[in-house]
């Protein structure tokens, strides 16, 4: 989008203080799901990458109107504690103010996670 500020594209980055393996189970449960992420009722379908050994967490969301999502996420250890990355494109027709909405809810969303992991 020419002159926008945002760009397509954010990556959001939180540090989460318990190992990746607890984070990649925690975001690939469906109970939890609902626990962190909000929002997700609203979503028809969520589809993650086939389960693997590298923390590959990519997604996609079906959304109600019928619109497809794709969400690149990761998962990866640094010293004992995790480092969880999520990348938001811009959707077709969003403005700089709506992307930035979806950009800050993904944040406040990857920040409830970490808060829900080092809770245990």
């Amino acid at each position: 989008m020419t002159g926008s500020c945002l760009g397509d594209a954010q990556t959001i980055t939180v540090t989460i203080d318990c190992a990746a393996q607890t984070v990649y189970d925690a975001v690939r449960d469906p109970v939890r799901l609902s626990q962190w992420a909000s929002g997700v009722e609203a979503a028809v379908v969520i589809t993650f990458a086939p389960d693997n050994n590298q923390g590959v967490l990519d997604h996609e969301v079906y959304l109600p109107d019928g619109r497809r999502v794709k969400v690149p996420m990761r998962v990866v250890p640094l010293r004992g504690r995790s480092v969880l990355t999520l990348t938001l494109f811009r959707q077709p027709g969003t403005s700089d103010d709506e992307f930035l909405d979806d950009v800050q809810w993904a944040q406040r969303d990857l920040e409830a996670l970490r808060n829900l992991l080092e809770s245990y």
